[in-house]
Formats: structure tokens, C-alpha cells, sequence
């Protein structure tokens, strides 16, 4: 959807430690909570908890503010009216975070439930296919991260990417290394950031 996707500044160094840190170790820590409130409270349902879970992760989302401030990221377009800062540098989309929860928890119960075997729902036919250890190692991998790209797709990436084409508030004093010609700079190609307040962004020559 973004017409000079080429240009979309990367930072390795930086996802290396913000994977880890918003995807994996919150789903392990949700599952932690599911597993000590079901002790101590048999009689709620797990929609009751995962909700809580929910919750929780919208919270730990709002994180984000601090990687946004100190500049090791940007929302360069949001929607003004559902974005905490609006119009500044440090602007967080609370619907991004809002997607992220719904993909961490979707995360966090796939993790929880589990078989006797200790196998997700997309690795309980693994033993009528693999005729080895090997085999069954490889198939139980691309089964799980089948699903979680699928979940990454689907829960976050889909959703962000229609909201972002009604974005209506652009990031001022945006600085050049979080834009990096994707839009507004000759090099961009004439791209505008924003077209208008109820103009969508389209892709380059439509």
C-alpha cells in the first residue's frame, strides 16, 4: 500500500531487541497469569482472563511512547482522533495498539492450550506425517510459524495497513532519517503524506 515501500527505513539492532521484548516474552508472561489465575479463581472462564490479558497488553502497548519520543521509531501518518500526541513527532496511534493486543493474545492462547503432548492445534496431526524425529521437529516449525505469520497477518498487519489509508494527520517537524523519501521529498517521487483530511492515500499513479 505505501507507494516508495523501498524506502522504509529499517533498524535490525532495534528489532532484534523489540521482537523479543513486545512479542515473545509477553505471550510467555500471559501465559504465566492465565495459568496462576485459573489456580486461583477455577470457576472464571478463560474468556475472563484472556480479557484481563487483553487488557493488560493494551497497557504495556502504550510502551511504545518511549521509542517514539526518544526517535527509534515513528507513526509518521495516523488518524488524528484515535491518536494519543497527534500532529507531534512522539504521535501513537491507540488502534495500533489496540491490533497489537488482539495479536498478542491470539499469541498467548495459542501457547496456552495445549495437549498432553504439548502440541499446539496446528501440530496434532504432525505424528501421522513424520516418520522421523527429524521430520517431526520440521513440520511442528512450519506449522507453528505458519500460524503465527498468518496471526501477524491477519490481526495487525491487514487492519493497520486499511487504517493507515485513512490516515488524516501527518507527524510536522518529521525528521529526514523516519521519512526517508517515502513521501513529500522530490525523491519520493511527488508522493504527498497526506492527501486530505477525508482523502485516503492511494498508491503512486492512481
Amino acid at each position: 500500500l505505501t507507494p516508495n515501500a523501498e524506502f522504509l527505513p529499517a533498524t535490525p539492532l532495534v528489532s532484534a531487541f523489540a521482537y523479543p521484548w513486545s512479542i515473545f516474552f509477553p505471550a510467555v508472561i500471559a501465559c504465566h497469569l492465565v495459568k496462576r489465575w485459573q489456580a486461583k479463581y477455577p470457576r472464571r472462564s478463560y474468556l475472563t482472563h484472556f480479557a484481563l490479558i487483553y487488557a493488560i497488553l493494551f497497557v504495556f502497548g502504550l510502551q511504545e511512547l518511549i521509542t517514539v519520543y526518544f526517535q527509534f521509531m515513528a507513526f509518521p501518518t495516523v488518524i488524528g482522533s484515535l491518536t494519543l500526541f497527534a500532529g507531534e513527532v512522539y504521535q501513537l496511534p491507540v488502534y495500533e495498539t489496540a491490533f497489537y493486543s488482539l495479536m498478542m493474545v491470539i499469541f498467548a492462547a495459542f501457547r496456552y492450550f495445549r495437549d498432553e503432548q504439548g502440541l499446539s492445534v496446528v501440530e496434532r496431526s504432525v505424528d501421522e506425517i513424520a516418520k522421523t524425529p527429524r521430520q517431526r521437529f520440521i513440520y511442528r516449525f512450519l506449522a507453528t510459524h505458519g500460524f503465527c505469520v498468518a496471526v501477524f497477518l491477519l490481526a495487525y498487519n491487514i487492519p493497520e495497513a486499511l487504517a493507515s489509508m485513512h490516515a488524516d494527520t501527518y507527524a510536522k517537524d518529521l525528521p529526514s532519517f523516519l521519512n526517508n523519501d517515502v513521501c513529500g521529498t522530490p525523491r519520493s517521487g511527488g508522493v504527498p503524506c497526506i492527501q486530505g483530511d477525508d482523502t485516503p492515500l492511494t498508491r503512486a499513479g492512481n
